[in-house]
C-alpha cells in the first residue's frame, strides 16, 4: 500500500497511502538529508545514519507535525545545554509526534542525545524535529540504554531542534542526558 503513487489515487486512498507511509518511515532509522547523525550503540559502535533519501522513494516526504510554540526564556547560543530528563516513554500516536523533552535553539555544532535508564521499557524511539517547520529531523528506533546519538546541523539552516522519545515495547520512563554547542 505505501508504495502506491498518493498523488494520483483517490482522497480515499491516499490518506492510507500516507498513513502505512508513516508506519515504514517510523520504525527506520535515518536522519533527514543536509543533516549528519552518528551513533554510538551500548557496545561501543560507531556509525554514520542513512539519510532518508537513502531509505525511501523520492515522492516520500519527511513526516510533519505542527511546530511547537516554545519558550525559550534565556536560552542563548552560548548555553552548552547539558541537562537530563526523566520522560514518559508511551506508544507513538499515529498522529501526532511525542511531546519533546528537549530543545537546541539554533545549536552549531552538535545536538547529544544519550539513553541513561529505562526504568519499565526495554527499548525507546528517539526522534528530532525541525521546531520551526514541523518537519521531522531523524528517527531512531529499538534503542536500548547505553545508546547516544549526535546530530549536526544543516549548514543551511539555523533551525531550532528538539528531541522526543517514545517505545514500542511496555510503557513506562526513561532518564535521557542531552547537550548541544
Amino acid at each position: 500500500m505505501a508504495y502506491k503513487n498518493a498523488e494520483t489515487a483517490f482522497p480515499a486512498l491516499r490518506d492510507e497511502i500516507l498513513e502505512a507511509r508513516k508506519v515504514i518511515i517510523f520504525n527506520e532509522t535515518w536522519i533527514a538529508d543536509g543533516f549528519e547523525a552518528t551513533v554510538t550503540e551500548p557496545d561501543g559502535t560507531v556509525y554514520r545514519v542513512p539519510h532518508f533519501s537513502d531509505l525511501f522513494p523520492s515522492d516520500w516526504n519527511l513526516p510533519v507535525n505542527e511546530p511547537t510554540s516554545m519558550n525559550m526564556g534565556a536560552v542563548t547560543r552560548e548555553d552548552t545545554g547539558e541537562r537530563w530528563k526523566r520522560v514518559a516513554l508511551n506508544h507513538p500516536s499515529a498522529t501526532e509526534m511525542s511531546l519533546s523533552f528537549a530543545v537546541a535553539p539554533n545549536y552549531e555544532n552538535v545536538f547529544n542525545v544519550h539513553v541513561d535508564s529505562l526504568e519499565t521499557s526495554e527499548t525507546c524511539n528517539i526522534g528530532f524535529k525541525n521546531e520551526d517547520t514541523g518537519e521531522s529531523v531523524g528517527v531512531f528506533t529499538y534503542k536500548s540504554v547505553g545508546f547516544s546519538v549526535g546530530i549536526e546541523p544543516n549548514p543551511s539552516t539555523t533551525a531550532t531542534v528538539s528531541a522526543r522519545a517514545s517505545t514500542y515495547t511496555t510503557p513506562g520512563y526513561g532518564i535521557f542526558s542531552y547537550s548541544y554547542w
